[in-house]
Order: C-alpha cells, then structure tokens, then sequence
C-alpha cells in the first residue's frame, strides 16, 4: 500500500480517510464492512509484524466459544465476501466443514480466517506503531514509527490488556496466560509442580493443555477463587444478553444497576465452555482411576493468593481459603495466571485527549474536534456497554454503527432484533427493586 498516495486522496473531500490503530478484530471488522461504503477509505496500522490473534493462547483443540457465524461481517451483511463461510470456500473445504457439524471453530482455523481477511483486504500495515495523535484544526495528524499521516478520522482498535493481580510478587513470578505458548516450549515441566491462579476458560486450557501434553510427569495446583469450576452460561435466554437491543437497554441504565447486572450476569461470558470442562473431567478419572495417578491434579476452590515468594527450590504460594478460613502454603515450580483482561486508554492519545474517556453509544470519544474529525474506540468499556463488549458476539454490528456515524447516514440497516425478553424501562428503575 503506497501510503503517500493514500495520503492525497485527502484533498477530496468526497471520501474520507478514516485511519483505524489496530488490526485485531475490531478493526477488521470494520474495514471490511467499509468495503460497501464508497465514501469512506479506511487503513489500518498494526504494531506487530503480522497478523495474529491471542498468540499466547493458540492452544491446540481450543475451540471458540461463539458460533463461526459471529465472524467479522455475517450478523450485519450475510453475503459479506470477508465471512468465514467465504473463508472455508475460498480454501475449498466448505463440504468438510459441513460434515464435521462444528457450531464452534477451533481457535486457530479463526486466527487463519483472520489473517485471510487482512491478505484480502490489502490495507493492513504491519510493522506500524502510532506514536502520537495531533489535532491542527482541520485533520487529524498520527506519528508513526513509519512516517507522519493525516486522515478525516480515526478508529481505535488496539485491544484490552492483561490484568495483573494486585498481589505481592505474582508479577514477578508468574507468567500471565497471554503468553502461555509462547513460554510454554521454553520450559521444563517432567517432575514439575505448576501452578494456575484463575478459573475460567483460560485457566481451564492451561490445565488441560498440561495434562494432555505432559500427563502423570506433572503435578497442577489449580487455584480458583469461586466455590466451584463454573461453566459459560450459554442458554437461550441468557444469550440474547448478547442482542443489540439490549446493549442499548443496558447504556441507558444507571452505573449501579449495570454493575449489579454485570455481576449476576459474569458467567454469560466468563464460564467455562461445557466441553472443555467435560473433557477435563474425563481426563482427571483416566488418570486417577485407569493410570492410577491420584495426585496428578489438585483443585483448590474458593481460595485466593495472598503472596508469592522466590525460594532457592522455586516459589512459594500463601492462600487463604473464604469457606474454612484458613490459610495454606503451596510449593510450585512454575506460576501461571489467568486472571483476564482490561481496558487501558493508548497513551498515543493522552496529549490530544487528556483524562477520563468520555464515549459516545456510536463509540465516539467526545473532545473538540468531534464534529469534523471523529475519534471512535472499539471494546473500551464493558461498564458502560455489557459483557458483549469485548465478545465476537456484536463484533459486526458495532462496526457498523461506526461506519453509519462516520458515514453521516446510514449505510447498514441496524434494525432491532426481535428478543423474547422485553429490553425497555417503562419506568425509573431502582436496584433496590431487583429480586436477585
């Protein structure tokens, strides 16, 4: 992509140079759905050297725990070229796909999909760093590790981050799941203690991973800080938390009444998939009553790190259990946590926009260039948009609502799905009012 030409283009102001930060997605997503719009020219720049998609946790056998169908573009334009059912045509094994009846993808044939999408796509940049976001009065300037860019907009799509528990030495001694592949080969696990803080999916992958791959030569210490291995609540009703309509219903409630309904409602997106954990159960009797290694795996539920130390033999784990009230000490070799991910606002925007993020529903920043020059950011903000923000779930139809506000009108038709539950406030509504 030449990008000096791309950059004339702004003297016609028949199109508009959106520049979006970020090719994961998001981001994909919406410049693929911005391929329908002749109006809009979107480039996007990815820091890393080419595509990927949660490179640490390419597990093998993991599978997403979505339907394929919740792609980059199939929920807002079904006869999408980027869709991942053009995807498995276009690599010729959309018959073998069919035979196999997966609701779910694997993790990888996804990420293979993903990179398929920026190749076709042709307006990716790798190897291309946003350093800084600048205002002049009439465009938008970025510094890059390349060279200087201007556009009309921008679109930022730089994902979330790993969380780190706010514990006494886990930073330091433990490796966060974001990178559990790529550590993983890299290490010595025959006659090892390993340890897994977290118990949702990731945590889940990591455990069964190990016992797949390394069997009776390791032992787990599995911590979870819930009363039990809880799996993702993937029933009907639940689901259509997962609706446009009622991401809009849950915008335009009060911040303690989304936060009580993002707590009831964690295990919608922060369970555990039934067949994985069905498959580690199946794995856990093989080794205790077929192999006879009993000791294999231990599960510590309703437990939370208190510290972790470094010891001359390896690390030292201090646990407080919530159930018996008591504390244990656990002896490991090697440390892993699973403990998710958060929002942190890029620091390539802090000097046009400073302090809190004021977003928008259409996912606009407010800031005083709004108005000729948007700004817009994907997946900032599970507290004010639901669990689906960060979920594949509504990936298409977020893009497209940017794309209409960038448009100026409505190039997607975004009409409101037809929910069996009632997504609308009649009245005010007090949480004190809620029957949990």
């Amino acid at each position: 992509m030449n990008l000096h030409a791309a950059n004339q283009n702004l003297s016609s102001k028949k199109v508009k140079r959106i520049i979006g930060i970020g090719a994961g997605p998001s981001n994909l997503s919406l410049a693929a759905l911005s391929k329908g719009i002749p109006e809009l020219q979107v480039q996007l720049l990815e820091k890393s050297a080419g595509p990927q998609w949660h490179p640490g946790m390419q597990i093998p056998d993991a599978e997403l725990q979505v339907s394929f169908l919740k792609d980059l573009v199939t929920l807002v334009d079904p006869t999408n070229q980027y869709s991942f059912l053009s995807f498995l045509k276009d690599k010729k094994r959309i018959y073998r796909a069919l035979v196999a009846n997966r609701s779910r993808t694997s993790r990888m044939e996804f990420e293979r999909y993903l990179e398929w999408v920026s190749k076709k796509l042709e307006c990716v940049d790798y190897n291309v760093a946003a350093l800084n976001v600048e205002f002049d009065g009439k465009q938008i300037n970025i510094e890059t590790s390349a060279e200087r860019q201007s556009c009309d907009g921008v679109a930022i799509g730089t994902g979330l981050i790993p969380k780190t528990p706010d514990i006494p030495g886990m930073q330091r001694l433990g490796i966060h799941s974001s990178k559990y592949m790529t550590e993983r080969d890299k290490m010595d696990f025959n006659g090892k203690t390993v340890a897994v803080v977290g118990g949702g999916q990731s945590g889940a992958e990591i455990v069964l991973d190990l016992l797949s791959t390394y069997g009776p030569s390791v032992n787990i210490q599995w911590i979870n800080k819930r009363l039990i291995f809880l799996p993702l609540d993937d029933s009907p009703f639940v689901n259509e938390h997962f609706f446009p309509g009622y991401v809009d219903f849950f915008e335009s409630l009060a911040q303690p009444i989304r936060g009580y309904l993002s707590k009831y409602f964690c295990h919608a997106s922060d369970g555990i998939s039934t067949s994985t954990l069905e498959r580690l159960y199946e794995k856990c009797y093989d080794l205790h009553a077929v192999e006879e290694f009993p000791n294999v795996l231990n599960l510590h539920v309703a437990t939370r790190m208190m510290n972790a130390d470094a010891m001359a033999s390896g690390i030292r784990l201090q646990t407080y259990n919530e159930v018996t009230q008591e504390t244990d000490v656990l002896l490991c070799d090697h440390l892993f946590f699973a403990t998710g991910y958060g929002f942190q606002k890029p620091s390539f925007i802090e000097s046009l926009i400073p302090g809190e993020l004021v977003i928008r529903s259409d996912r606009s920043i407010e800031w005083e260039g709004q108005d000729t020059s948007p700004i817009h950011i994907q997946n900032s903000s599970v507290e004010q948009f639901s669990l689906a923000e960060p979920n594949l779930s509504l990936l298409a139809w977020r893009s497209a609502r940017i794309l209409n506000s960038l448009n100026g009108k409505d190039h997607y038709e975004l009409e409101e799905s037809q929910a069996a539950l009632n997504f609308s406030i009649p009245q005010p509504l007090n949480i004190r009012e809620i029957a949990v």
